[in-house]
């Protein structure tokens, strides 16, 4: 029921055109509003994302997500009134407007932008080497996508989370991937990568 995890299963299906004309449901995946923007976003985006068997527990919501590929995705201007509910999820959002058409602004709040700008600074490095065109500005990312991502040497940096973005790009970028410094992955998210490959190759 992890968001992030989740992310990374939706990202996959909605991005890599091996999944046309299929459809991917996660069960009961954490959906409360101040830490699933993520699926708001994408769908900003003109992600086709549906929510099913909504139920709560222990007060916090959880729901079925429904992911399916449907187009290439669109550019949008997100502010931090979404970003702030899926600031985990940064990298992925960052990832989606990398295969865009136009252009994205990625704007986090203006509170954590000084903390928060090394990662930004990272995600630019390493999504840049996929041809996108990417800038750090002082309140977040500036993206300019393509539609077809190359592959590329990432480095994570030990940051899990970035790990588990660079192994989504492996599955379907154009070339051979090399990830370096994936920190904890497989204590982070257990059983993840192997999951993504399965689903992948499925």
């Amino acid at each position: 029921n992890d968001p992030t995890e989740a992310c990374a299963l939706v990202i996959l299906s909605i991005l890599s055109p091996a999944f046309k004309n299929k459809k991917i449901t996660l069960k009961n995946v954490l959906v409360a509003a101040d830490r699933a923007g993520a699926f708001s976003a994408l769908r900003r985006m003109g992600a086709k994302i549906d929510f099913g068997s909504r139920h709560e527990r222990y007060g916090t919501a959880y729901a079925d997500v429904i992911s399916v590929y449907d187009k290439r995705l669109s550019s949008r201007r997100l502010a931090e009134d979404i970003l702030c509910t899926c600031l985990e999820e940064y990298p992925f959002i960052a990832l989606a407007a990398s295969t865009a058409d136009g252009e994205s602004i990625l704007r986090i709040p203006d509170s954590l932008s000084k903390e928060l700008r090394p990662r930004c600074e990272t995600l630019a490095r390493n999504l840049k080497q996929t041809g996108a065109s990417i800038g750090v500005y002082d309140e977040g990312l500036v993206v300019r996508g393509r539609e077809e991502l190359d592959a590329g040497r990432f480095d994570a940096e030990n940051d899990p989370v970035l790990g588990l973005m660079f192994n989504v790009i492996s599955l379907f970028s154009q070339g051979e991937t090399t990830i370096e410094n994936l920190g904890n992955i497989d204590v982070a998210f257990p059983g993840i990568v192997n999951k993504l490959k399965e689903i992948a190759q499925s």
